[in-house]
């Protein structure tokens, strides 16, 4: 019967979260294109877009995480999906760059809610350290499915109602996705204290600094995730610019090669989780694994800032959105949420997005400058510098060879 239990609620994890990605990957899709070839962003207004986002999400990212170790995960998921379905639709009907700001800002709150509640959310009810791993690089896999099926949807939806009307209707479905988590997803083993809610927040906050502070591996995987996300960020907002300056088209053909583009980076994406899978078992394999997918992301970037034809825009976007930075990504997450502690997991997780957060403010300031003078394929070259540095990082990140079997939230 437990058993039986575990595997539903295996199940409807991935169908939400799935069903998230959809809708969520679809919309950024429309969106991106969207900004540069209707509202005709140019790049340093793109990466200011991510700085702005990023420095008020910094303010809510530790609150928001403790919140969900105190109050619940699941209801601060229920309020990242119902900020984030706002901020989606009311992005359809921004017509200004200070209106398009501010809907983007909301949207990186949202995320706040979501960071690590999700996943604490589903180690702790689920109670099987030795499933948790294969769950969380099969959830990257159907996530990869799923955000290529919002692609198909979406693009097909933009061409013909208008790029703008399939952006609200984007955020409209995410409010049922909302819908249907509240109602038919359950939370059993939230760690509720005693005492005021103040009070369990301080003792889950100083918990959380306990374990980062007592663990030099995890401090050096933050200071990874700082450099792999700014690289991400710089990359995921401002390509879109760059292969327009290479000639991609604006038209609704446009649209079209912009989702089918998408499309082959998420097969990518789905070729590289099964490395994942079977590669982060052990730390020195994920400390391998992501060295690799580091330096595979600089020559990516090499080529999409270098390349003077489409096409070798097009191949540095599918190596380095499609391997470099999700597998980078969920590397990382795995590492950390097998060093953490199930009553502060969720904390942890969320100095790990913070530490993102940082990364898209102090580098994406960086990228700023950079793309204010040397355009779209000066931010490429500024981001391979990033991804470079993070794989130099890697190199003196320590692999516990008595850690790899250690349960998962073992000290």
């Amino acid at each position: 019967m437990g058993a039986s239990c575990s595997m539903r609620l295996e199940q409807k994890f991935l169908c939400w979260t799935t069903a998230r990605e959809v809708f969520h990957y679809g919309w950024w899709m429309v969106v991106s294109f969207h900004f540069v070839m209707d509202l005709h962003l140019v790049a340093a207004q793109l990466a200011m877009v991510a700085v702005a986002q990023s420095a008020v999400a910094l303010l809510f990212e530790v609150p928001a995480g403790v919140f969900a170790d105190t109050i619940g995960r699941k209801w601060s998921v229920i309020v990242s999906i119902t900020l984030m379905a706002a901020a989606m639709i009311a992005t359809g009907f921004a017509f200004s760059f200070p209106i398009v700001l501010v809907t983007q800002i909301v949207w990186g709150i949202s995320w706040t809610f979501m960071s690590g509640a999700d996943v604490a959310w589903v180690t702790d009810e689920l109670g099987d350290p030795s499933r948790i791993n294969g769950l969380l690089a099969r959830l990257a896999r159907w996530q990869s499915f799923g955000a290529a099926g919002g692609l198909v949807v979406l693009t097909v939806l933009a061409v013909a109602v208008g790029r703008r009307d399939a952006i609200v209707v984007a955020g409209a479905a995410m409010l049922i996705v909302g819908a249907w988590v509240l109602w038919s997803v359950s939370e059993r083993h939230v760690q509720r204290q005693a005492t005021r809610v103040g009070q369990a927040a301080m003792r889950t906050l100083r918990d959380g600094i306990k374990v980062v502070r007592a663990d030099r591996t995890m401090g050096l995987l933050l200071g990874v995730a700082l450099l792999v996300n700014g690289a991400d960020d710089a990359f995921g907002r401002i390509y879109p610019a760059r292969l327009s300056n290479l000639g991609f088209p604006a038209s609704t053909s446009g649209m079209f090669w912009f989702g089918a583009l998408n499309v082959g980076v998420l097969a990518a994406t789905g070729f590289g989780m099964l490395l994942v899978q079977r590669w982060t078992t052990r730390e020195r394999d994920s400390k391998r694994l992501l060295m690799l997918v580091c330096l595979v992301g600089v020559v990516g970037l090499g080529v999409l800032a270098s390349g003077s034809l489409l096409v070798f825009g097009v191949i540095g976007v599918v190596i380095v959105g499609g391997l470099c930075t999700p597998l980078g990504r969920t590397i990382i997450t795995i590492w950390v949420n097998q060093r953490c502690e199930g009553p502060s997991r969720a904390t942890v997780h969320s100095f790990l997005a913070q530490a993102e957060y940082v990364a898209e403010i102090v580098l994406g300031l960086v990228i700023v400058a950079v793309a204010s003078v040397h355009g779209a394929a000066g931010a490429m070259v500024g981001a391979g510098v990033m991804l470079l540095a993070a794989a130099v990082l890697v190199m003196v990140l320590p692999a516990h060879h008595e850690a790899d079997a250690k349960p998962l939230g073992g000290s």
